[in-house]
């Protein structure tokens, strides 16, 4: 069996590296289409072929999809960006092929950071969190934030890429970035959450469950960051350098974390962690339905779970891969280079 796939948000840089992944199993997948809004993704994108949304209204944007899938006969459809996994995971009934399928509660728990730090507060010593609407009526809140490092982070509770982060240490440092964004990004100042800072090392796991099932786990540690001393929250969530690990700490509250919100997890879950003051793993994240940007680096080695998903929707065998890497193999990645892996425990 040879399958079109059709890839919602094919133009950014998580899209690509997903591109990439299936591209490696030419036996499997025939060929792969790609949807974006923005007219540059004919030039970012590498899929086989590009289509441009001119609309972003719901029955226009539905009917669009489904002449792309009769044209180029679409076996399965993908949401990358968060925005696209909300609309699949909403209207995937209305469109004429396979597609992961979703529990919307979840997503939107998943979603949003607040919710989903007060579902993980019963489970976990997490993260104190408030939004930046309690602490501007009540300041000790925010002294409370900064008692372990003499600092907090603001940042929007929706939105990847640490989207709206800052690190401060006074609260006329939130005001003043909070009226930055109402000023020049029209956000709201409900759209802030204030945590306590974390220092310490950050992990990133892929996960993939199928009905319950664990079918592929794989962590790795964030070492250094794209641009990290340019950008005014010190990080920008996408490494530059990334290696695997073996650490049953971080595999379990990364399961823990999915299972708390999900009782019954299907599909793929991308989860976020840092080190607190204490060294504790604490869960930041979960990216549910869609992959982390360097999903790439797992499936060079063999845990391709971009492409074992959609298997899995065409009851095509897959091997269960759970730590199946040795800790060690690192990932360097540069604007102007290919992705580039050296397994150092070999050297």
């Amino acid at each position: 069996m040879k399958l079109n796939i059709l890839v919602l948000g094919s133009g950014g840089n998580a899209s690509r590296n997903y591109v990439s992944s299936l591209k490696l199993d030419q036996e499997t997948i025939n060929k792969v289409i790609g949807i974006d809004i923005n007219p540059n993704a004919k030039y970012f994108s590498n899929t086989d072929e590009v289509h441009i949304l001119n609309s972003a209204e719901k029955s226009e944007k539905i009917d669009f999809i489904n002449s792309i899938i009769k044209s180029e006969n679409i076996d399965y459809i993908h949401a990358q960006p968060d925005q696209e996994v909300k609309f699949l995971a909403n209207n995937r009934n209305f469109l004429n092929c396979k597609s992961l399928s979703y529990d919307i509660d979840s997503l939107l728990n998943f979603q949003d950071k607040e919710i989903s730090n007060k579902i993980w507060s019963k489970l976990f010593n997490t993260v104190q969190t408030y939004t930046y609407l309690e602490i501007k009526k009540n300041n000790q809140l925010f002294e409370k934030l900064l008692l372990a490092t003499g600092k907090a982070w603001i940042r929007k509770s929706i939105g990847a890429g640490s989207s709206g982060a800052l690190p401060i240490t006074s609260f006329q440092d939130a005001e003043n970035w909070v009226n930055y964004w109402k000023i020049n990004k029209n956000a709201l100042e409900s759209d802030f959450i204030i945590s306590e800072f974390l220092p310490g090392k950050e992990f990133a796991v892929q996960i993939m469950f199928w009905e319950g099932e664990l079918v592929h786990l794989q962590a790795r540690e964030r070492v250094e960051y794209f641009f990290a001393n340019q950008m005014v929250s010190g990080q920008s969530s996408t490494p530059s350098i990334s290696r695997t690990i073996t650490n049953p700490n971080v595999e379990k509250t990364s399961l823990k974390s999915v299972l708390e919100i999900q009782e019954t997890p299907h599909g793929i879950y991308c989860v976020d962690l840092k080190e607190n003051s204490k060294g504790e793993v604490i869960p930041m994240e979960v990216n549910y339905g869609r992959f982390f940007t360097t999903t790439y680096f797992f499936s060079q080695l063999n845990v391709n779970t971009p492409l074992d998903i959609i298997k899995k929707s065409f009851d095509i065998p897959v091997e269960k891969k759970i730590n199946f890497l040795p800790e060690n193999i690192f990932c360097y990645r540069g604007l102007d280079m290919p992705m580039k892996i050296i397994d150092k425990s070999k050297l």
